[in-house]
């Protein structure tokens, strides 16, 4: 009779290609609602031979502080705070891609962002209901101005 295969130990999941759904509450009272992804999950490794002193690499290691894993807004997605608010697409925790922030004042500003920044076109829109076409290069540099009719 063979001898018994050893099994292989079994892998954590790893990170999902999807994103989850879910609404996270703040200290500050704020709240996101939408998709996110988990980030810094440990990976799988093959577990090492034991060392000279009866230790393995991953004892070792896990003597070590590791940062936990974290959630991050990841998909669509609405951030509320007290006095504004974003919803639309983030990737890695920041507002990217096509969003709608509501600023306190009743403004509110519907376009292209890039990491946390308006970037690209978009309408700005004061609380008067006047509506302006704009185009960005970064933050708050206006390369041109429009008004809308």
């Amino acid at each position: 009779m063979p001898p018994k295969k050893e099994e292989e130990p079994h892998a954590p999941p790893a990170e999902p290609d999807e994103p989850l759904s879910g609404k996270f509450y703040f200290k500050d009272g704020s709240t996101y609602e939408g998709h996110y992804k988990m980030v810094g999950l440990p990976q799988a490794t093959a577990p090492e031979p034991v060392r000279k002193g009866g230790k393995r690499k991953e004892e070792e290691a896990a003597a070590q502080p590791a940062e936990p894993p974290k959630a991050v807004r990841h998909g669509v997605g609405t951030l509320q705070c007290n006095d504004y608010s974003y919803t639309g697409e983030w990737v890695a925790d920041e507002m990217h891609g096509q969003g709608k922030f509501t600023f306190a004042s009743g403004a509110l500003y519907e376009g292209t962002w890039e990491h946390n920044k308006y970037q690209g076109q978009g309408i700005y829109t004061f609380p008067d209901g006047k509506q302006y076409q704009v185009a960005f290069n970064c933050m708050f540099k206006c390369i041109a101005v429009i008004a809308m009719e």
